[in-house]
This record gives C-alpha cells, structure tokens and sequence, in this order.
C-alpha cells in the first residue's frame, strides 16, 4: 500500500514495515512521516500484539525516526531501538567499501555505514536553536530549504540576533 495517510484509513492493519523511514517526507510534505504513523496506529488497535517495525539508515537530525530514537534508545519500554554499524549487522559487507565510502564522502557514510545520525543536512536553523527562540522564529527556520537563497538566510540570521 502506498505511503498516504489517507488511503490507510478503514483498514485493519496485522503488522507494518516502514522502510527507510529516516528518508520519508516530514513535516513539509503532503503526506508526512508523523501523519503516515497516526493513520496507521488505530488501524493496528484491534489486533493484539500488532507490530509497527520502521527500519533505516539513520539520515537527518529531524522526523518520526529520529524522534523515536530520542525519545526510546537505551530505555526500558515496548519500543525497542537499536543502532549498529552496517558490520555488525551485515558482516559479509568488505570494510574496503566502508573505507571507500569513508574517504570519499565522511559524513554520507557515517549516516550509511556507522548508524550515525547527520547535522549537515539539518534545517538551516540547528534544533537547539529552535528550542531556545520563539515558535515564530522556530517556524521561519523549519520553512526554509535547502533551495533558499542567500538573502534568506540572512534575514534569518537577524531575526535570531535580535
């Protein structure tokens, strides 16, 4: 079934996999990870033991699978999250790919082959810094993109300073 937070609505759901889940669309997209997740969650309501398993590559400091991660990593609960290196779950990979990966283009393969959570391809405003401003300012950050021209940021920047 296709990922839309509509077209799940009415079914009874056993169990769901949400592949690569750190890849998904968040919060500007018209059908958003978050979105994607509450649809699902009711449908799985009726069936005891229903299991939700989201499986990635950790990417982006921002959506439903880091979110989870904050919130559950190395916490005693019914939601289990782990993180491990490509190697450790999958020995077979050569490490000559890792060191390849590595070399060419650190902070990709970190997030691909080391289970590592990336800061570069954040908002341009950080999460902590939309923690420590106001909603209105935290909301300029999160509308910006990566296509935002200089004079954006800039204007963002002020509004931060001042």
């Amino acid at each position: 079934m296709a990922a839309s937070y509509r077209s799940l609505r009415g079914y009874t759901v056993i169990s769901a996999l949400l592949d690569e889940l750190a890849w998904w669309p968040t919060d500007d997209s018209a059908n958003p990870d978050h979105e994607i997740i509450a649809a699902i969650k009711p449908a799985m309501s009726t069936i005891p033991n229903a299991m939700l398993l989201c499986a990635s590559s950790p990417y982006a400091q921002r959506g439903a699978l880091f979110d989870a991660f904050k919130r559950h990593y190395g916490q005693d609960g019914p939601v289990l999250v782990w993180k491990a290196p490509t190697r450790t779950m999958n020995p077979t990979v050569p490490q000559s790919v890792i060191d390849a990966a590595m070399e060419a283009d650190p902070l990709s393969a970190a997030a691909e082959y080391m289970a590592q959570f990336r800061t570069d391809v954040e908002n341009y405003c950080s999460r902590d810094v939309g923690k420590q401003r106001s909603s209105k300012v935290a909301s300029n950050c999160r509308a910006l993109k990566a296509s935002a021209i200089t004079l954006s940021l800039i204007r963002v920047a002020d509004r931060l300073t001042a």
